[in-house]
């Protein structure tokens, strides 16, 4: 018991926020801590079964009483099975019990995008600029650039949309590689070699390993003569 405790203050302590920080970390690391508190409730459900033996002989009561813990840990586990099964069913679920909050639909844009499902990701992008920060683990200011450049990726079928999408993301943070080279691989099919070839330089400028880059310079050169 003596050991329970201190395995529970002690990892307990550096994530009580006593000395405010930046980043509210405790909820990641409580899985730590509460260690130290099943081992004393397993300790206590112990000596429950062995005083129920005492004292109503002949059932087997420490038995019971472990078979029951283990019934009601699986039956409040399993619910949370189809709740994690994948960042698309999780984030569900936290629009739906926060609705205020923007972070699920950037991510539920991301797994989208990455679905190649477009016109579901470009409604959750444009909820999340359209939803105030509200999550209380990202205090820096949104990175939106992120955002406008995934939407430019969004509209494989309307370059001109996604250019402008892309050209908004470079407006924002100027040093993305991925930026001038997706302006690059835009401009390229829509047939504005000069401006692929600038936005393809520029990447490689910022990147020269990026090996795209080279491929995109490289046919806008060859297009230009």
């Amino acid at each position: 018991i003596p050991f329970a405790l201190a395995w529970f203050f002690i990892n307990y302590l550096p994530v009580a926020n006593l000395v405010p920080l930046l980043n509210p970390f405790a909820y990641r690391f409580l899985y730590l801590v509460s260690m130290g508190y099943f081992l004393l409730l397993a300790l206590a459900l112990e000596r429950l079964g062995v005083f129920l033996e005492r004292r109503f002989p002949p059932v087997r009561w420490a038995l019971i009483v472990r078979v029951a813990a283990v019934a009601v840990l699986v039956s409040a586990s399993l619910p949370l099975n189809e709740y994690f099964k994948n960042n698309i069913v999780n984030c569900r679920e936290m629009v739906k019990a926060f609705p205020d909050s923007s972070r699920p639909h950037r991510i539920l844009g991301m797994e989208y995008l990455a679905r190649r499902q477009y016109d579901k990701a470009i409604a959750h992008f444009e909820k999340y600029l359209q939803t105030p920060a509200r999550n209380p683990a990202v205090l820096e200011p949104r990175e939106d650039f992120v955002i406008y450049h995934a939407l430019g990726q969004c509209y494989v079928d309307d370059m001109e949309t996604g250019i402008a999408y892309f050209e908004k993301a470079r407006a924002l943070y100027p040093y993305a590689v991925g930026v001038h080279a997706d302006l690059a691989k835009a401009h390229l099919r829509k047939g504005s070699y000069a401006l692929s070839f600038e936005s393809a330089r520029r990447a490689l400028e910022l990147e020269p390993r990026f090996t795209l880059s080279y491929v995109y310079a490289v046919h806008s050169l060859v297009e230009l003569g």
